[in-house]
């Protein structure tokens, strides 16, 4: 199976299993919104960007900021 965790979660939100929620951006003009939605959700000033790409293996591609 060829899938992003994202997708993942969605699947085991789905059957009620607990998952760690987190903001989908799929643009820059998106950020402003993620950030104030998480600020108010979570209760932060602090946030990590992770990257997801489909590219064959752990460090190839995507990545983790915080």
């Amino acid at each position: 199976m060829n899938i992003h965790e994202y997708q993942a979660k969605e699947i085991l939100k789905k059957y009620q299993i607990p998952i760690q929620d987190g903001v989908i951006i799929e643009s820059e003009n998106q950020i402003e919104s993620a950030i104030e939605t998480v600020s108010k959700e979570i209760n932060t000033n602090q946030f990590v960007v992770k990257a997801q790409i489909h590219a064959g293996g752990l460090g190839k591609g995507g990545g983790v900021k915080f």
